[in-house]
C-alpha cells in the first residue's frame, strides 16, 4: 500500500504542535516542498496569466450574450466561485457555474460558455462542452493543455492554453492564480464584470500582503493561519462568511480536504441562521466542531449583526470560535486574503495530521476505478 504520510500518524502533544508550526524548514522541506513552492507562487501565476492574456481576444459576438455558463470541476472551478461571489453585485448578465456532464436547459446561441480543465482532460468538462456545441453557444475553452486544447483547436474556438511554470505541484487547487486570473480575463474581455489594471493590483496587493503574514517564517502570535490550524486540528470546521467571500469559504474548505485530508465543511450568511444553529445539540459529535467566521468591513450592518449573535450562539454550545476580519479593499481584493488564510492554514493543518499534502491517493483510486468501469 502506497505511504503518503510526510509525519508519523500520531496525535502530537500541544506542545510538539507548537514546535511543529515553528519548523519552516520542516514545513517546507521533503512531501511539502513541491506543494509549497506552488503556494508561495501563487502572484507569480497571477501575472503571468495578465501577460498571457493581454493578446487574447474573443469575437464581438462574444460580447453579445444574455447569460454564461462556466463549466469547471474540483479545482478548476474554485477560481470562478470566488470571482462571481466577489463580483455578484456588477456582473452584466446572469452568470452560472455548473460540475456535471451536460448544461443547463436554458444555454443556446446567446450564451458564452466556458469550459475550464487545468489538465484538459477532465471527462465532465469534455462531455459538456460537446452539449454546449450542439446548442450552438457561443465557446472558449482554458487549460494547460490536453484533449480540451485539442478540442478548441480543431473546432477552432478561441481558448487560452497556459503553461504552469508556476505550480510544482501539478494539482489544479494550488493552480488557482491560473484557473482564476484566467476566467477573469476573460469574463472581462466578454465585458461581463470589471477587470481593469487598478483591481488585479489591488488583488496582487492583499494576497502577497497576506502570505507574507500567514508565511512559515512568522511566529505563531503573529500568524493567523498557524492559530487557525491549531484551533482546527482535531476537530471539524466550519468555515462562514457572508455571500460575498462564499467562493473563498468553499475553496478554504477544498483545500483542507484535499491538502489537510480534514472534513470540513462551508456556510453562508444569512442561510445558516436559518437552519444550522437548530443542528449544533445533536448528534454528540457536535462538541468537535469549530467555527472560523470570515468577516469583512464591506459586510452590510445586518450581516455584522448576524455574525454577532452567531458567534454567541456557537459560544452557548461550547463550540470554539475564530473571527478573521480582511483589511478595508474592494470585494475581490478581500477575497485574495481570505484566499491565503485558507491555503496556509490547510498547510499548517497538513503537517499537524501528518499527512502528504500534495498527494491525493483516494482521488487517483476513484479516478482509476472509474476507469476500470467504462
Amino acid at each position: 500500500m502506497m505511504n503518503t504520510n510526510a509525519f508519523p500518524m500520531t496525535m502530537p502533544h500541544p506542545t510538539d504542535r507548537r514546535r511543529l508550526l515553528e519548523d519552516p524548514r520542516r514545513l517546507s522541506g521533503g512531501a511539502f516542498g513541491p506543494f509549497a513552492e506552488s503556494v508561495v507562487r501563487f502572484a507569480d501565476q497571477c501575472r503571468q496569466v495578465v501577460v498571457d492574456t493581454k493578446k487574447l481576444k474573443l469575437p464581438s459576438a462574444y460580447r453579445q450574450v444574455d447569460n454564461v455558463v462556466i463549466n469547471g470541476m474540483g479545482g478548476s472551478g474554485l477560481g470562478t466561485d470566488v470571482l462571481l461571489s466577489a463580483f455578484a453585485t456588477q456582473l452584466r448578465c446572469p452568470v452560472t457555474l455548473t460540475h456535471d456532464y451536460v448544461v443547463p436547459n436554458f444555454v443556446g446561441p446567446r450564451t458564452l460558455y466556458l469550459a475550464c480543465s487545468y489538465s484538459g482532460n477532465t471527462e465532465e468538462v469534455l462531455a459538456a462542452l460537446r452539449h454546449a456545441h450542439s446548442r450552438r453557444a457561443k465557446i472558449a475553452t482554458m487549460s494547460a493543455g490536453g484533449r480540451l486544447a485539442q478540442t478548441a483547436r480543431r473546432l477552432k474556438l478561441p481558448a487560452y492554453v497556459y503553461a504552469t511554470p508556476h505550480n510544482p505541484s501539478g494539482q489544479p487547487r494550488l493552480g488557482l492564480g491560473y484557473s482564476m486570473l484566467g476566467v477573469w480575463a476573460l469574463l472581462g474581455k466578454a465585458g461581463v464584470l470589471p477587470y481593469t489594471e487598478r483591481l488585479v493590483g489591488q488583488f496582487l496587493t492583499a494576497t502577497e500582503s497576506a502570505a507574507r503574514r500567514f508565511a512559515p517564517t512568522v511566529r505563531i502570535p503573529r500568524n493567523p493561519a498557524k492559530r487557525t490550524a491549531l484551533a482546527l486540528y482535531g476537530r471539524l470546521p466550519l468555515i462562514i462568511s457572508g455571500n460575498p467571500l462564499s467562493g473563498t469559504a468553499h475553496t478554504f474548505a477544498n483545500q483542507c480536504h484535499e491538502s489537510a485530508k480534514h472534513l470540513t465543511v462551508h456556510f453562508t450568511l444569512p442561510e445558516l441562521n436559518h437552519h444550522l444553529l437548530e443542528g449544533l445539540k445533536h448528534p454528540a459529535a457536535a462538541r468537535t466542531l469549530a467555527a472560523v467566521l470570515i468577516e469583512s468591513p464591506n459586510d452590510l450592518p445586518a450581516i455584522r449583526r448576524r455574525i454577532a449573535v452567531t458567534a454567541q450562539v456557537f459560544a452557548r454550545h461550547r463550540i470554539p470560535v475564530l473571527r478573521y476580519r480582511t483589511a478595508k479593499g474592494p470585494w475581490i481584493a478581500q477575497a485574495g486574503e481570505a484566499l491565503q488564510l485558507g491555503v496556509y492554514t490547510s498547510w499548517y493543518l497538513a503537517a499537524l495530521n501528518g499527512v502528504n499534502p500534495q498527494a491525493i491517493p483516494w482521488v487517483d483510486f476513484f479516478k482509476r476505478a472509474l476507469a476500470a468501469r467504462q
